[in-house]
């Protein structure tokens, strides 16, 4: 993997993605997503979902754990959560 790959990997994974740092989920905006994978299995796996899921792991570890559960509920089952 190139450096530059490894960087926006590790970014991203840490609730940003170039020099913008995203905010953690609303409750609001966690269940949008959810009723989105409905229609679209890749909806958690958008980079900007996964950042603001890091980010709300960052900061809030409950509310995570909670959306984890939810997401991973939803088909085609988000184990790679």
């Amino acid at each position: 993997m190139t450096e530059t790959k490894q960087a926006i990997l590790d970014g991203i994974a840490d609730g940003s993605i170039g020099n913008q740092l995203f905010a953690p989920l609303s409750a609001a905006e966690l269940d949008a997503l959810i009723k989105k994978c409905a229609t679209d299995a890749g909806a958690p796996f958008e980079s900007e979902a996964v950042a603001r899921l890091a980010a709300t792991k960052r900061e809030d570890l409950a509310a995570f754990m909670r959306a984890r559960s939810r997401l991973k509920g939803t088909p085609p089952r988000g184990a790679a959560l």
